[in-house]
């Protein structure tokens, strides 16, 4: 296939006029490698951390905290209204509704995921770090990835309709919003004593699960449609929970709480900025 798309390149055409010559299929394909690669770049800032105190600690999951609760109320919850609404054509009351409802169940999703599921015991992380903070951040970090599905699927979803340059600019949109989000979930690791590798590979992985859901998305675009803005409020309320309930108490806790908290609306800030300027 790379062979393919150089000998064709080689004879004059252009990357754009290539793209958009592919089957539908793999346009979505591309879109979704494109998304989780951009997820990736979030994690060379991680290339400047060193020395991780409890100082550190507590502003760098503020941060990550900060640019999830933006992206989950301008990525998730408002594209899941805005879907409701195209998808179901249901009064204002009933769209929002069937919004409230998805995110509830993803409340009581991650509610049992963090009763029951012990990430430590998978996860081992640094003996100095408090296990119950540690646990809540994997939870965290799980949140985040769960909430890669349905924007991944958002993109490869995004191929099946006839307006290319929407599509396009859905990608580059979500495309730029992984950043910090990758980001995100770098800063949490490297918080709870994991090396920068380590915290890189993690970044990896929930990139891929965007990519992998984005390949989803282009191949059932014509029979789950009308899943997509459940499964944007159903990850949005599962952010909402873990950042409100678990990581926002536990910045608090020690005795950098203003910086902690500056940090989170530093975070918030920055991506409510991505997110409106990116559209």
């Amino acid at each position: 296939m790379l062979y393919c798309v150089f000998t064709d390149l080689q004879k004059g055409l252009t990357v754009t006029a290539y793209f958009t010559s592919l089957p539908i299929v793999w346009q979505g394909i591309f879109a979704g490698i494109v998304v989780g690669v951009m997820t990736l770049l979030g994690a060379i800032p991680l290339l400047f951390f060193r020395n991780i105190n409890q100082r550190k600690q507590d502003v760098l999951l503020g941060m990550s905290g900060g640019i999830m609760l933006a992206a989950t109320t301008f990525s998730l919850l408002m594209p899941a209204l805005e879907e409701s609404k195209r998808t179901f054509s249901f009064s204002p009351f009933w769209t929002v509704t069937v919004v409230s409802v998805s995110m509830l169940v993803g409340i009581v999703f991650i509610k049992l995921v963090s009763r029951y599921v012990d990430f430590e015991r998978y996860f081992q992380t640094n003996k100095n770090i408090d296990e119950n903070i540690a646990k809540k951040v994997w939870i965290f970090i799980f949140a985040i990835t769960l909430h890669n599905f349905p924007e991944g699927l958002a993109v490869g979803m995004g191929y099946g309709q006839s307006d290319l340059h929407k599509a396009f600019s859905l990608t580059l949109g979500i495309g730029l919003q992984d950043i910090p989000e990758g980001l995100a979930v770098g800063l949490a690791l490297l918080s709870i004593g994991y090396s920068k590798t380590i915290s890189f590979i993690g970044v990896a992985v929930s990139g891929i699960v965007e990519t992998f859901s984005a390949i989803i998305g282009i191949l059932a675009v014509s029979h789950i449609h009308f899943l997509l803005p459940i499964g944007l409020a159903f990850a949005a309320g599962a952010m909402f929970y873990v950042i409100i309930y678990e990581i926002i108490p536990d910045i608090q806790k020690h005795h950098h709480r203003d910086l902690a908290v500056n940090s989170l609306f530093a975070g918030f800030i920055l991506m409510m900025y991505l997110d409106v300027i990116l559209g």
